[in-house]
């Protein structure tokens, strides 16, 4: 790759014997401090017998301690690599309005929602020492409504409701050992894998009955209670780097002007992929769930949860003009640009229902017409953002996650804005 340095035309020869000489001068000093053992170039550092801020200069000859040191830095990037792979795989907070395109047989609310939005930034507090991490999650969701006057109830909808949100806070925590995490590209059994454990909290703030036996014998989607004390999920994962190893160098384009202070990025490789993978168990104990829907099996209690992310990291080189030459401001950096997820999950219930009240209908193993959940969703980030983007999904739904809606399958078209943590260099 070709690299550009800003020169000044106008020197003259003294200018250019100072700069030599200066020049030279650095490469001495470097010399000193700089030494080169089995090939390999190894750092001075900066020490002193207790921690002080009045350090003196040491090269550290000693091989042991440059291999220790040299040990702690990787230690310390693959723990950061970590830390920074659990922001990733969460979930992204994602807003649609008037994009809900519904294909229902036994449907609520067939019009678009409003808004439809389900917001879920996680904090993470990571162990500096350890490879561990802690996310707190205060998940929300909610459906505005468009009014309705055909709703079954006696005014119908005049408020552009929100029918029933879904309070979903949470808290997970994510662990692997420092064995299993490693910059290595072979593929192991173990290798790049990572271990957790969630739990989360569901309720919808409602105090009507859940069953609406009076008027229709199904559930009660207008102000029906539904509350679940604490789910909980075990989880395993890992991620896999993909890098061309053929990574051409790129040319500057001769008809490409150069003005004061142009900006121009060049993309010289559209070759990185990032996979992340999860699967887990999600377990609804009985003492913990909803006893009515619970009773009539209804609410599925056990189920398998799988996420597939594949980010496509285009690198790119920032230059900016003086007029004549071009200056390089960064070098090549890999930037997410599109984030491609699969995602969903399968009700594993031995015994489990669905329908009418007074028509349950027991749903097989195999029918993933009710057990099954599954999306696909494709984010483009704004620009170099590294915190928002646009979708676009498409999708099944066998039993909707959103609370007192649980009864209620439809293919699912939406897109709007998006926000997570997305793949991007730190400058």
């Amino acid at each position: 790759m070709n690299q550009y340095i800003c020169t000044n035309k106008w020197q003259n020869r003294f200018s250019n014997l100072l700069i030599s000489l200066l020049f030279a001068l650095i490469l001495m000093l470097q010399s000193m401090f700089v030494f080169s053992q089995n090939g390999s170039d190894e750092r001075c550092y900066f020490c002193n017998e207790t921690p002080s801020f009045n350090f003196t200069t040491c090269c550290p000859h000693d091989s042991n301690f440059t291999q220790a040191f040299v040990t702690y830095q990787r230690d310390e990037k693959l723990k950061n690599e970590f830390h920074k792979t659990m922001r990733i795989i969460a979930n992204p907070s994602t807003s649609s309005t008037f994009s809900n395109l519904r294909l229902v047989t036994n449907g609520y609310q067939k019009k678009p929602f409003v808004l439809d939005s389900d917001i879920a930034i996680p904090i993470a507090i990571q162990h500096p020492k350890y490879y561990s991490t802690i996310h707190i999650i205060p998940r929300f969701k909610f459906r505005i409504f468009q009014n309705d006057p055909e709703y079954p109830f006696e005014n119908g909808d005049e408020s552009l409701p929100v029918r029933t949100p879904s309070a979903m806070p949470g808290l997970a925590y994510y662990f692997t050992l420092n064995k299993l995490w490693s910059d290595s590209a072979k593929i192991s059994v173990l290798n790049n894998k990572f271990f957790g454990v969630s739990g989360y909290h569901h309720s919808n703030g409602q105090d009507g009955q859940e069953l609406d036996i009076i008027r229709n014998f199904d559930i009660n989607t207008y102000n029906g209670n539904f509350s679940e004390n604490l789910v909980i999920e075990f989880i395993v994962g890992g991620r896999k780097v993909f890098e061309s190893e053929d990574n051409p160098d790129f040319f500057m384009e001769n008809n490409i002007e150069n003005k004061m202070g142009k900006k121009l990025n060049l993309k010289p490789s559209l070759a990185r992929k990032e996979l992340y993978w999860k699967v887990g168990y999600e377990w609804h104990p009985k003492s913990l769930t909803n006893a009515v829907f619970d009773s009539i099996n209804i609410l599925s209690r056990s189920r398998l949860t799988y996420n597939i992310t594949m980010l496509q990291m285009p690198t790119k080189v920032k230059f900016v003009g003086d007029g004549s030459l071009w200056c390089l401001v960064q070098p090549e950096q890999a930037y997410e640009e599109w984030r491609h997820v699969l995602n969903g999950t399968f009700a594993l219930d031995r015994n489990y229902n669905r329908g009418k009240l007074n028509n349950l209908a027991s749903i097989s193993f195999f029918n993933l017409s009710k057990r099954l959940n599954i999306n696909y969703t494709c984010y483009y980030i704004i620009g170099e953002s590294r915190h928002a983007a646009l979708f676009g999904q498409v999708g099944y739904v066998g039993s909707d996650d959103y609370n007192i809606y649980l009864n209620e399958s439809y293919f699912n078209f939406r897109f709007g804005v998006a926000f997570a943590y997305f793949n991007q260099p730190s400058n």
